[in-house]
């Protein structure tokens, strides 16, 4: 048996006229899992490293066929993940719980799996942590009118934000310096509009619109 190309094991089999099992010894299984744990870890999924093992089978007394049935090796490993606030599957289960609706105060989201291979998972949350956000108070939108033809009139849209829980009084400054960014996303029933600007470029003007990222039907602007 070899690790990586290297040869840490060697014994001598009986004469194998059936079906046989060949079972490594306490012994035999240290060797293999020290050899294992310097070996380079070139497969397997992220968190779970894994390394070639090859076994060699031959004999000087017979040239008949061997048919090598495979080899059983099962593992009880631990994975242990810290996920900071802007990792996708945070991202994605603060969504889920900001669209479920609480029972007894508790919110329940589900947390697929995907394996692949047969197997189990037991997983568990260890540690959890929660930060504080910006505070969405209201959203004022004025002059909204229905008309057969396009308008003139201005729809303003204005909106309150607390940043008290982050413990932020001036809250422009802060999201100038933290690189924050607003999107206007305006869809109608053939066309769709997307821009997005960095805070640091408002007010949107015709020279500003340079920092934006644009898609979608092109918007005109006037200073």
């Amino acid at each position: 048996m070899a690790v990586n190309g290297q040869d840490i094991l060697s014994r001598n089999l009986p004469n194998i006229n059936d079906l046989s099992v060949v079972s490594l010894t306490s012994n035999e299984l240290t060797t293999l899992n020290n050899a294992l744990s310097q070996a380079e870890r070139e497969h397997g999924p992220a968190g779970l490293p894994m390394a070639t093992v090859e076994v060699r089978i031959g004999s000087s007394l017979s040239s008949e066929d061997l048919l090598f049935g495979g080899v059983f090796a099962p593992y009880d490993a631990e994975v242990s993940m810290a996920l900071n606030a802007g990792h996708p599957v945070v991202l994605g289960l603060n969504h889920a719980l900001s669209s479920t609706v609480p029972v007894l105060g508790q919110r329940t989201v589900s947390l697929p799996l995907r394996l692949d291979g047969t197997g189990s998972v037991a997983l568990g949350v260890m540690d959890l942590e929660s930060q504080a956000s910006v505070k969405a108070l209201d959203l004022v939108v004025s002059n909204v009118t229905d008309t057969l033809v396009p308008g003139v009139d201005w729809v303003e849209s204005v909106g309150s934000f607390d940043f008290a829980p982050l413990g932020i009084t001036d809250a422009l400054t802060h999201a100038k310096q933290s690189s924050w960014m607003v999107e206007l996303h305006i869809a109608g029933a053939q066309q769709q509009s997307k821009l997005r600007c960095p805070v640091a470029s408002l007010p949107i003007t015709s020279t500003s619109l340079a920092a934006c990222t644009a898609s979608g039907t092109a918007l005109l602007w006037f200073r």
